[in-house]
């Protein structure tokens, strides 16, 4: 599994950001909650958001709304991405 991703830290606040393909926030809540959980290990203990665009190409967040909030605000190409992919989780272990 390869995916971009990124810890924040703001406003006191740490959290984790995966981007997911375009779509997918147009399915089921549960559904969008087993696609998150997927990035449980990667992002263990954080609150984990998911990324992606709309059908307008614009950026768009689900998640905690209080999370969705702080990043509204936020220039996303500001926050510090990087590619995850299997052999990271095994790092981590």
């Amino acid at each position: 599994m390869k995916f971009d991703g990124a810890i924040v830290s703001e406003q006191g606040v740490k959290f984790a950001i995966a981007v997911v393909e375009n779509g997918v926030f147009y399915n089921s809540d549960s559904y969008i909650d087993q696609i998150r959980n997927r990035f449980v290990p990667y992002f263990p203990d954080v609150p984990i958001l998911l990324m992606s665009t709309d059908r307008k190409g614009r950026i768009v967040y689900h998640g905690r709304t209080d999370l969705t909030l702080i990043l509204a605000g936020l220039d996303f190409r500001k926050i510090n991405w990087k590619r995850y992919n299997a052999n990271d989780l095994k790092s981590h272990l």
